[in-house]
């Protein structure tokens, strides 16, 4: 496993590179979309503990968007962890 994971290095640092992006913009973005709207967005961390739990498919539901937008953002974001995960899977 090691020799596959040091022989595809390269496209293991794009896939976390581009993994860590997602997380971070997404992060940002639910954040000033829900702010407002949503009390439970008080902070960035929320933000990020929202994003990590859905791009993760964890979802404990302890946090959720309310606008229409926060939920379109969401369902993108859910696609892209499902993508996130399933790449390296592919790669290894």
């Amino acid at each position: 496993m090691a020799s596959v994971i040091w022989a595809q290095r390269e496209q293991v640092y794009i896939t976390t590179y581009c993994s860590f992006l997602a997380l971070v913009f997404t992060s940002f973005l639910i954040y000033f979309v829900e702010k407002d709207a949503n009390p439970m967005f008080s902070n960035l961390g929320q933000g990020l503990w929202y994003t990590v739990c859905t791009l993760t498919t964890i979802g404990y539901g302890d946090i959720y968007p309310i606008t229409w937008f926060g939920k379109v953002l969401s369902s993108v974001c859910i696609i892209i962890g499902v993508s996130v995960f399933a790449l390296p899977a592919g790669i290894l």
